[in-house]
Parts: C-alpha cells; structure tokens; sequence
C-alpha cells in the first residue's frame, strides 16, 4: 500500500513538473522512506499520548532520530519491520521509564546516559552494506554524530541534577541514548556475523 501510495505521488509531481520522468524510481523511493517515517513518527506519538504523556514520545524522537542519521546502526529490511521495531523500543523505553523505581531514576539515567554516549561518541558511524560511505561522509557523520551525543548526553547529565522535578524526562531521553547504542551495536554484531560466514 506505502508503494501504491508513492507511486501515485510521484506521477503526480511528474505530471505538476516538479520531479522528472526519468527519476520517478527515486522520488518513488524518498516518498515512501518520508511516509513511512512520517507514520512511525505518528504512531509514537500517538502511543505517548495515550499510555501517558505526549512529551515522553517528543523526547524519544528528538533523542533518536536526530542522531539515527548520523551514526547508523541496525535497519529493518521493511518499512512495516521498522515501524513496529521503532515503536516496539518506544513501548519498551516509556515502560521502563514509568514502573522503574524512584530511588533508581537518578542512577539508571547517568549510567545509561554515560555508557551510551561514549559508546556512540567511539563506534560512530557505522556503516549499512547496502548504503557505503565515501571516505568524506564518513568523517563527516563522525563530526556531526560526535557533536549531537556530547550535546545530547551533557544536557541529560544537566537535567538529572539541575531539574530533578523533570526525572522522568531525563530518564527517557537516556533510554532513547541507550536505544541508538544498541541499535548500532546489532548492526555491527550482524556485521560480524556475516564476515565470518563469508
């Protein structure tokens, strides 16, 4: 459906003259990555708001999507693969962060905070087989990718201490720090894997 959808899309910036002909294949393509993210990014939403607060999701995506980009790490092989792994690590994040006890809060989120960080402050980018880096975009994604995690984590590291009112907050956006950290180490597990078959 996300295809027919992108496809009708694309024919019709074609027939407005805003895309060419001959590159309908890709605007098909960015179209339905754009949408896709677009529902992701609505569901999340949507499932903040009704198991608890808007500003839970908010902060997950900020903290996880602005990076993403930048650093890489695992990608599912299907838009609806990613949908549901995406806001699969949503639910999990928001429940951890609602039935995790008080006491715990302050340590959990400068652990996980200080641990994923650096983790992806080292091992940035990783790099997706179906996606090779020129040795420019590799240094730059570095850069930006160093830049967007030492602002992130010292902000959560800022906010456990100076605004404890907001721990849950803070405690969330750790969890989405802690998200990409994964996510970047299955890619480079899956990585492995496959040069050790090869």
């Amino acid at each position: 459906m996300l295809e027919q959808v992108s496809e009708k899309a694309a024919d019709w910036l074609i027939s407005k003259g805003a895309a060419k002909k001959e590159d309908r294949d890709i605007y098909v393509y960015g179209l339905e990555l754009s949408f896709s993210t677009l529902f992701s990014v609505f569901l999340i939403l949507v499932l903040a708001i009704v198991f608890s607060d808007i500003l839970y999701g908010i902060l997950f995506l900020l903290c996880m999507f602005t990076i993403r980009f930048f650093c890489g790490g695992y990608h599912a092989t299907t838009y609806l693969n990613c949908c549901l792994c995406s806001n699969s690590l949503f639910l999990a994040s928001l429940g951890i962060t609602l039935f995790t006890p008080e006491w715990l809060v302050l340590p959990l989120t400068l652990g996980i905070c200080v641990i994923s960080g650096l983790y992806v402050f080292i091992k940035t980018p990783i790099e997706n087989d179906n996606n090779p880096m020129t040795e420019k975009k590799l240094k730059r994604n570095r850069r930006i990718s160093r830049t967007i995690i030492s602002v992130q984590s010292t902000l959560i590291v800022l906010g456990a201490f100076l605004l404890p009112q907001f721990a849950s907050y803070t405690y969330m956006a750790s969890l989405a720090t802690g998200v990409v950290a994964i996510l970047m180490l299955v890619a480079k597990l899956q990585k492995r894997r496959k040069e050790v078959k090869a």
